[in-house]
């Protein structure tokens, strides 16, 4: 499988290797192949989609940049210069909860979703002292 991505305006195409191939490149600028096999490969386009056109300050949103762009890094060693400084302090309640945005309440589900996806990067004990005291009560 081929990726093309062109550098102005990411646009994955993938192809299936054959013989004689000629790719499209980009109309202009510098074009990137990357070779990937089919299994993993097709999981590029839907990572590089999160990380170049999802925008916003949503916990959310900004989980989905920097994830992204750490898996694209590992199983493509794509380096995408990724400058977003996620700190999940910044959407951490005093509750313990996550919000939605910094400056927004905690809320349930989501400090869960949050926890099993990303939870590295919030504060576990106060997380975890919230869920029990939202679960107890």
């Amino acid at each position: 499988m081929c990726w093309i991505r062109a550098l102005k305006k990411p646009k994955p195409i993938s192809y299936d290797l054959a013989e004689n191939l000629k790719p499209a490149g980009a109309d202009s600028g510098l074009t990137d192949l990357i070779f990937s096999d089919k299994n993993q490969g097709r999981f590029y386009n839907q990572l590089s989609y999160c990380y170049f056109c999802t925008d916003g300050d949503r916990v959310d949103q900004k989980l989905t940049r920097v994830l992204s762009s750490a898996l694209i890094e590992q199983y493509f060693g794509e380096k995408n210069n990724n400058t977003e400084n996620f700190s999940g302090a910044m959407y951490q309640t005093d509750d313990g909860g996550t919000a939605l945005l910094p400056y927004a309440g905690s809320d349930f589900e989501l400090s869960a979703k949050v926890a099993f996806i990303a939870g590295a990067y919030f504060d576990k004990v106060r997380l975890t002292n919230y869920f029990l005291q939202n679960f107890i009560s």
